[in-house]
């Protein structure tokens, strides 16, 4: 888990894994720290037949999960997520 601070509102990021019927899931959340109510959540799944890279899926749930925001605080959050996982 890593915390992102944009425009004096905190956010949680966390990501989850669970596998289902040989498909591997994804998850990633995104909670609003300062209003528990307000959250989002989005998940990238791979294919049985694929090869399960964590960071692949991290990044797509990511993404996805993120896409709502306006550009600039996806821009914070890609920032907060590159210097997390060293990338």
């Amino acid at each position: 888990m890593f915390k992102v601070k944009v425009n004096n509102t905190s956010y949680s990021i966390s990501f989850a894994y669970e596998t289902r019927r040989h498909k591997r899931y994804t998850y990633c959340f995104v909670r609003n720290d300062n209003d528990v109510t307000d959250s989002w959540y989005d998940y990238s799944k791979c294919h049985e037949n694929d090869h399960f890279v964590k960071s692949v899926g991290r990044k797509i749930a990511f993404t996805h999960a993120i896409e709502t925001f306006n550009r600039d605080t996806r821009k914070a959050f890609w920032e907060a997520y590159l210097l997390k996982c060293h990338v």
